[in-house]
């Protein structure tokens, strides 16, 4: 126990160069706490010198309880216990002072808020072997694959590469690469062929339905969506105007059952997230209309991890019967770097993130089969400008310009790994120099075993007859 201070006054008298203060009366409370603390020494001076101690055998005693007496002096416990019960009332006069009662009950208070905030931080908890075991969950770069009972975590590699060779495959289909060759190893194709008008209601085909058609008699698959695109400031008008909105859904129903296809895919893109309730409102809109006649909804939406919220993904993926995320454009045109379109554990991560969000049963992961050609900047100011570069262009230019595709690995700035992506670099004729990177057979099935191992609905590809044919030919 610490000693008590003595209070005293601030007058004072001088005696030379010291300064005494005046003594004056001490409380009860302080007499009683002076007291045994001069109990206390006294008591500390009658003990004995410590020696070090006796090496010798005891002998075997029997335990003998008997009732333990009290070693203090009786006159000395009789003034402690009157000390005690003296500043006990002490205590209690105190308390019966205006405003004093409140403030002591006020800082207990304070006290044991603080006493509980400390015994819950992380640092105070008591460790137990389960805690070495566990792992941070701030930022999941691969799939735990353990849903399925093939999915061995002990051979992840097989289980990961069996994923990837049983999930269905979908794939997008343009007008532009709609005549090229392409392997029926597609469960469902979407026809991105149709773009809004600028009135928010108006409807018009990106090339003639007769491609499509000739596509589909080719190719045929079990679903076929018709996606729908368009320009932002014209898909809100859909969103915001009831009455154009009901127009939109009609002209997308009449599209849908003249060209015969199983549903509709809605691709509105950047609508940012503060029309992401009024996306929600019209997607549950078409829902209903299209349901009535037996037609299926796709909804395509911009990649997002947990910290990131454009649009309402949990309410989309009740309303519609399937949602797809393009996991591609991690690096894009707007992002002004070059680097990989989808690093392997960013892909795994979104695909994480939906799986937790929306049912995997309606949950298809999109990957990109291409990439960009970067120029370096001019200036300083600049940023790298990036140009579309599909899998056949990047080998061609590579063979053109004699530079060696070599295959990329490591962990980004962001921590993420990139898993294996090709590259090459090149000086074009005005002394720029350029970066490709782009996807091939190998870094696509990396992502698509990694992605599989959520037991998705399906893979789908943007887009169709372009990539690396070896990714094709490996299925089929």
């Amino acid at each position: 126990m610490r000693d008590i201070i003595v209070r005293s006054h601030t007058h004072s008298a001088t005696t030379g160069s010291r300064v005494i203060p005046h003594a004056t009366p001490p409380t009860l409370l302080e007499r009683a706490f002076r007291r045994i603390n001069e109990w206390g020494g006294k008591l500390d001076e009658q003990q004995l010198p410590v020696t070090g101690p006796v090496l010798t055998a005891l002998p075997i005693t029997r335990k003998v309880h008997t009732k333990k007496r009290n070693p203090y002096p009786q006159k000395v416990v009789r003034r402690t216990t009157r000390g005690v019960q003296s500043a006990a009332h002490t205590a209690r006069d105190e308390l019966r002072k205006p405003g004093k009662k409140t403030a002591i009950i006020h800082t207990a208070a304070l006290g044991a808020v603080f006493a509980l905030m400390l015994s819950n931080t992380p640092w105070n908890r008591p460790s137990s072997p389960a805690d070495t075991n566990t792992t941070s969950t701030a930022r999941r770069y691969l799939p735990a694959i353990a849903s399925d009972d093939r999915l061995n975590p002990l051979d992840a590699g097989k289980a990961l590469a069996e994923s990837g060779q049983s999930v269905r495959l979908y794939g997008w289909i343009t007008p532009w690469n709609v005549s090229n060759p392409s392997d029926n190893i597609f469960n469902s194709t979407s026809a991105f062929w149709l773009t809004v008008g600028e009135d928010g209601m108006s409807m018009t085909p990106k090339a003639s339905w007769s491609q499509w058609q000739s596509y589909k008699a080719t190719y045929p698959s079990s679903e076929t969506y018709l996606t729908v695109s368009g320009d932002p400031d014209h898909t809100y008008k859909a969103l915001s105007d009831l009455d154009v909105q009901s127009t939109h859904i009609l002209n997308l129903l009449t599209a849908v059952k003249e060209q015969g296809f199983t549903g509709i895919d809605i691709n509105y893109e950047s609508l940012g997230s503060e029309n992401r309730d009024l996306f929600t409102g019209f997607i549950r809109n078409l829902t209903t209309v299209f349901h009535q006649e037996k037609l299926k909804v796709a909804v395509t939406l911009e990649a997002r991890i947990a910290n990131q919220v454009p649009m309402d993904w949990r309410s989309v993926g009740l309303i519609a019967d399937e949602v797809r995320i393009m996991a591609y454009d991690y690096h894009g045109k707007s992002t002004g770097e070059p680097g990989p379109i989808a690093p392997l554990s960013w892909v795994a991560e979104v695909a994480a993130y939906a799986a937790d969000t929306i049912d995997p049963k309606k949950l298809v992961i999109g990957l990109g089969n291409y990439g960009y050609d970067w120029s370096a900047p001019l200036t300083d100011a600049d940023n790298w400008e990036g140009t579309g570069i599909s899998y056949e262009q990047a080998i061609t230019l590579s063979t053109e310009k004699e530079a060696p595709v070599i295959r990329q690995t490591g962990i980004d700035e962001r921590g993420y790994d990139i898993g294996t992506i090709p590259v090459f670099t090149y000086t074009d004729t005005q002394g720029r120099l350029h970066q490709v990177w782009f996807e091939d057979a190998t870094s696509i099935q990396e992502k698509l075993n990694a992605a599989a191992a959520y037991q998705l609905k399906g893979i789908m590809f943007w887009s169709v007859g372009a990539g690396d044919l070896a990714l094709w030919q490996s299925r089929s």
